[in-house]
């Protein structure tokens, strides 16, 4: 057998691999300041989105000589990458307000009641919240104190879309 046989193979088992060490970053405590838990990616994903950047880059670069067909699914491509979230966007929360920082929507302090929606991607495998304010705020399963996030958001919820309920467990005992 040569090698080429077992190039998709292997080919396979180093994404999975890649990708399960950088959502295990999302298992990791949050970092806290004072009483606020700060989301933030963690230097694997830091440093594999860096590495990427020039590949996004060469994207965008033939995107702008590309035929124009091709030209929409190469800049599609080169927008999706998540740089700048990684990069630009921070998310940190406590139990009065969730602090939304991004250089396109700006600086935030949204208040929990403030908070019209929270749902869960399946596709994207992490909670988003809608505020008044921001469209949507997604939570990486990769932001380091993400399981912490997960087990928070869903008490606040029924704090807020369900007051008369005085625990988390009677919502689903009912």
């Amino acid at each position: 057998m040569d090698f080429d046989t077992f190039r998709p193979i292997l080919s396979g088992l180093v994404g999975g691999l890649v990708v399960y060490l950088l959502t295990y970053s999302g298992r990791k405590p949050a970092a806290t300041e004072g009483g606020r838990r700060l989301l933030i990616y963690g230097l694997g994903i830091r440093i594999f989105t860096a590495i990427l950047i020039p590949s996004s880059l060469f994207i965008a670069y033939a995107a702008a000589h590309a035929h124009p067909d091709q030209a929409i699914l190469a800049v599609c491509i080169a927008a999706a990458f998540f740089s700048y979230q990684v990069f630009f966007v921070s998310l940190a929360y406590d139990n009065d307000n969730i602090y939304y920082r991004s250089p396109i929507g700006g600086n935030h302090v949204i208040p929990w009641p403030d908070v019209v929606e929270v749902g869960y991607s399946w596709l994207m495998q992490s909670y988003y919240l809608r505020t008044k304010q921001v469209r949507r705020i997604w939570c990486s399963n990769m932001l380091r104190g993400y399981n912490e996030l997960e087990e928070f958001i869903p008490k606040k919820a029924d704090k807020l879309f369900h007051p008369e309920l005085k625990s988390y467990s009677e919502a689903h005992i009912n």
